[in-house]
């Protein structure tokens, strides 16, 4: 991974940190809150990919992925696993 890349996995992480301090919504949100979430952007996801239109499915991969690390962010807040172990 380039070095480019990783500034913006961490530009990524202090975004999450700060809305999980200031940001009501983000505050109570459980893993179990979030999962619905994951499961509708996965199937806009693939909404897009059948559509064939490849810069809304990037877009929804974006999104996908945001849920996969907002929901790794929440389980390292619990100290129940963090990224390295997905």
């Amino acid at each position: 991974m380039d070095n480019a890349l990783l500034d913006k996995f961490w530009a990524l992480k202090v975004i999450m940190d700060e809305l999980r301090e200031k940001c009501p919504w983000d505050k109570k949100q459980t893993p179990a809150s979030v999962q619905t979430y994951l499961v509708e952007e996965a199937h806009e996801a693939a909404a897009a990919v059948r559509a064939g239109d490849p810069e809304e499915a990037a877009d929804e991969l974006g999104d996908v992925l945001f849920m996969v690390l907002f929901l790794i962010h929440l389980y390292e807040e619990e100290s129940r696993f963090g990224l390295e172990d997905v």
